[in-house]
């Protein structure tokens, strides 16, 4: 500072009645004042930080709001319970769900789990708020089945091998999925559940109407069983004028073809001599086998198979590849009667614990079944007492609430011991057997009582189309109207 504007200052502060005292009083002032505040900030923003870390590490984070669907708020922990059911399939078939879904738009699949999370809250909470509008409540079966959820959790998440709920909940449902969380989905899913099930119930038709419509679109249901074959030419690779390498078919390898073809024909009367015959080409080949609709036949052969047809009609048919087998089988025009039966299942124990069922393991399931079938000779045998007995022994969750019974089953629906019983020629109400019956979840034996015939397959085929089709476009309406918005805690979902 120069001399001249030091003096200035001097006079300056002479004439405001400030004197250098006061002026250095006034400048410590500043100073204090100034480190107080940048203390009070430093402060703000150490808390704020402490309170980010502690948030971002407890439950607190879950009960951020996600989304909204009309005046219901979702929280993150809500979500990530329909991210969950979204993403799990694909993490069980071993899909590679990390990185970009469509390159074009550069949607990830993170994106896509988000935003069909939202989608399924719509959905959910759409058809909640109609139901509750139109003055439906939930059922006491509906009632105690949400409260049977509830309570077996503990069970369910020792089963699979969890210490704690909390731990079960979090591994099966995502973070933030407490039991809370998921009483709300269940109890609103179940009443959702009954809801739609009543609006389908409430379609009705006359059997002229069921008739007229099975009759107009027939091609829609009748089946045509048939087994097929294949003889592919023999081809090799060879080079093109422009040098790529392309596969073609060798000189004679379609005649070759034909030929073999012609043979495994000649030899194949029924499924057993056609299997026979294919093998003796090639030793473990297998014949395929096709059960469908004509629109769903190869066009090679559609003609052939849904023409007038005698089951063990065999033809052979061939393209520029080679040449194929057929064999006709039948035709189901679905015009039987779909029945009703109860049963009793015992389950074979896979008591060592190899994944297989050893003759004493299912001799074991075998002789229980034994014991409840004398049990039910025994008795007045009559279908009250036979539903008393499923209730006590059998191991099918699915019916032994219900004295074991089954409606309205159709052909194919069982595995096929269990199918051969319900539609053996003849049967009638009351008779019992026991079979074998196996599939990818059990094997064990079914004590079986025919409670008698249903109404037509195919009209109810007819019926399941016309319901399926006027609840679809009562759906779409009942959710027209539904919005929804992301809110802060969007971003954690899935986390």
């Amino acid at each position: 500072m120069s001399a001249s504007s030091e003096k200035k200052r001097r006079q300056s502060e002479r004439e405001q009645g400030i004197d250098k005292a006061a002026a250095a009083k006034s400048e410590e002032e500043a100073r204090n004042k100034k480190s107080k505040r940048n203390w009070t900030i430093g402060t703000v923003l150490i808390a704020v930080l402490l309170i980010a870390i502690f948030v971002l590490n407890s439950s607190l984070i879950y009960k951020l709001p996600a989304a909204t669907v009309d005046n219901r708020t979702f929280s993150v922990g809500s979500m990530n319970y329909f991210y969950t059911n979204v993403s799990s399939p694909y993490s069980y078939y071993g899909i590679d769900t990390s990185g970009v879904k469509d390159s074009e738009t550069g949607e990830t699949w993170n994106d896509y789990f988000k935003t069909q999370a939202v989608e399924n809250a719509k959905y959910l909470e759409g058809l909640y708020e109609k139901a509750v509008a139109d003055g439906f409540t939930l059922s006491e079966e509906g009632q105690k089945s949400v409260d049977e959820t509830m309570s077996g959790l503990s069970d369910t998440a020792a089963n699979y091998g969890y210490s704690s709920v909390k731990k079960f909940l979090r591994a099966a449902y995502g973070n933030g999925v407490t039991e809370s969380v998921l009483r709300d989905i269940v109890t609103m899913s179940t009443l959702v559940n009954e809801y739609t099930q009543s609006i389908q119930d409430g379609y009705t038709y006359s059997n002229d109407e069921l008739t007229s419509y099975f009759n107009e679109h027939k091609a829609d249901y009748v089946t045509y069983s048939y087994l097929y074959y294949t003889v592919s030419a023999e081809t090799e690779e060879t080079t093109n004028a422009e040098g790529k390498t392309e596969t073609t078919v060798v000189e004679g390898g379609l005649a070759a073809a034909k030929a073999e073809a012609d043979k495994i024909a000649a030899a194949a009367k029924n499924e057993d001599t056609f299997n026979a015959a294919v093998n003796a080409y090639k030793e473990g080949a297998a014949v395929q086998t096709g059960s469908n609709v004509a629109s769903s036949i190869n066009e090679l052969y559609r003609d052939w198979v849904t023409g007038a047809r005698t089951a063990g009609d065999v033809t052979v048919v061939g393209d520029d590849n080679g040449y194929t087998v057929v064999l006709y089988q039948g035709v189901e025009n679905q015009q039987y009667h779909e029945v009703s039966v109860r049963h009793i299942l015992i389950k074979a124990e896979d008591t060592d614990g190899d994944g297989s069922y050893s003759e004493e393991e299912l001799a074991a399931a075998k002789a229980k079944i034994d014991e409840i079938n004398a049990e039910w000779e025994a008795s007045d045998k009559t279908e009250e007492t036979f539903a008393a007995l499923a209730e006590k022994y059998s191991e099918d969750t699915g019916s032994n609430t219900k004295g074991g019974l089954y409606e309205g089953i159709y052909k194919g629906q069982m595995v096929q011991e269990f199918n051969d019983f319900c539609f053996a020629s003849g049967r009638k109400t009351g008779d019992t057997a026991i079979v074998h019956g196996s599939s990818s979840g059990y094997d064990g034996y079914h004590l079986v009582y025919f409670v008698g015939e249903g109404n037509l397959h195919s009209l109810e085929m007819a019926r399941d189309s016309l319901v399926s089709a006027a609840y679809s476009e009562w759906e779409t309406a009942a959710l027209a109207d539904v919005t929804s918005a992301t809110k802060f805690g969007y971003k954690l979902i899935g986390k």
